[in-house]
């Protein structure tokens, strides 16, 4: 599993880490910043997917 947001990366972890849930997804952050392209564009998605780390 990885998470996929619009939102930028250090917004992934503050929200995550408040939930108590960053421990899960220490490498799995993808955002639209990464790539330039935001939901509901699926390039962020095939992004995410195409990733080592992101488990299938």
């Amino acid at each position: 599993m990885c998470v996929v947001s619009n939102g930028p990366i250090n917004k992934m972890q503050h929200s995550l880490g408040k939930l108590k849930m960053l421990h899960y997804f220490p490498e799995k952050l993808f955002s639209g910043y990464d790539i330039q392209r935001w939901k509901p564009d699926p390039a962020l998605m095939f992004h995410a997917a195409k990733s080592d780390e992101c488990e299938r």
